[in-house]
């Protein structure tokens, strides 16, 4: 009978980071196509605002982008919390 952990496999601290760096070029994805300045002179500018249902449209369409927009980088924001401390972690295991 064996006690205790077993032998744990690490990622390299380049592929850690790596992923670190695809996850902050999502996150200024997600912001770049997400300008509300943008969005909201886009509603203001559009020939429908006369009309305030398509007004109520727009902006109900408005906030459901910048929810899903948010909840996006939320979730992009935990995955880089965890790879952070596996970057940490395998550091402290290689010593480093």
């Amino acid at each position: 009978m064996k006690f205790g952990m077993g032998p744990c496999v690490y990622r390299s601290t380049g592929e850690i980071q790596a992923d670190i760096g695809r996850v902050l070029d999502k996150i200024s994805e997600i912001k770049e196509r997400f300008n509300l300045r943008a969005l909201l002179l886009e509603i203001i500018n559009d020939e429908r605002l006369g009309n305030p249902k398509e007004l109520a449209a727009m902006l109900e369409d408005a906030l459901a982008r910048a929810e899903d927009a948010n909840r996006d980088i939320k979730a992009l924001r935990e995955e880089l919390k965890n790879l952070e401390e596996e970057l940490l972690e395998t550091k402290c295991e290689m010593g480093i």
